[in-house]
């Protein structure tokens, strides 16, 4: 930024004393915009890291206080589900650093898309599951035991099968389940697969803890 200004009003004060304001003001006028550019560049990117400073998730007994584009309080029990997602690139030999996606899904529909920029966000997602799973976990048992559906994004199970994607899976059909590069991989007895990212599972470990990784809950 202070580079191309210099050099250009070295280039206006040769040229002005040589040939003029008029000559000196187009030879350096180049030079000039390019550090007034470098300088808008530089003011925003300060802007933006005082937005991000700015931005913070406090969690509390009761729920989740949040400050980012405003500030307001979620209960716990105004959250139904946190959905997750880790992604890192490679590059040869070279790996970026973990990127994480954090979804928390509200019981009115809508949800909160955490910034992977939040200060210390592994830890946090730690914390927020351990306050949210425990009486999710209760009550998700309990709705199976009387029948009922249990809902995990575009995946569901009964006590008698599995549905995923407008396909019902009896569970005397499903040898086994695992997990595989960030995919649930539902195993079927026709030797056929039915996958689905982890990323678009809510509460994937909740789930787990229900089928039992394979065993029909």
């Amino acid at each position: 930024m202070m580079a191309p200004l210099g050099y250009g009003l070295y280039i206006f004060a040769i040229t002005y004393t040589k040939h003029g304001f008029a000559l000196a003001l187009i030879k350096s006028r180049g030079w000039i915009f390019l550090s007034l550019i470098s300088f808008v560049i530089f003011l925003g990117l300060i802007c933006y890291r005082l937005l991000l400073s700015r931005q913070f998730v406090a969690v509390h007994k009761n729920g989740i206080f949040l400050s980012l584009r405003k500030k307001y309080f979620v209960y716990w029990r105004q959250i139904s589900g946190i959905s997750t997602n880790l992604t890192q690139k490679r590059f040869l030999f070279l790996k970026s650093p973990i990127t994480y996606k954090v979804v928390l899904h509200l019981r009115s529909g809508q949800s909160v898309h955490l910034s992977h920029t939040l200060d210390r966000l592994p830890v946090l997602i730690t914390r927020i599951k351990a306050n949210l799973y425990p009486p999710l976990l209760q009550g998700l048992k309990q709705k199976l035991n009387q029948g009922g559906t249990l809902q995990f994004g575009p995946l569901s199970i009964q006590k008698d099968s599995l549905s995923l994607n407008s396909h019902t899976y009896p569970w005397s059909q499903i040898p086994r389940v695992s997990v595989q590069s960030g995919k649930l991989v539902i195993e079927l007895a026709d030797h056929k697969r039915a996958t689905i990212a982890l990323a678009r599972i809510p509460n994937f470990e909740l789930l787990f803890q229900i089928m039992n990784l394979g065993d029909n809950p």
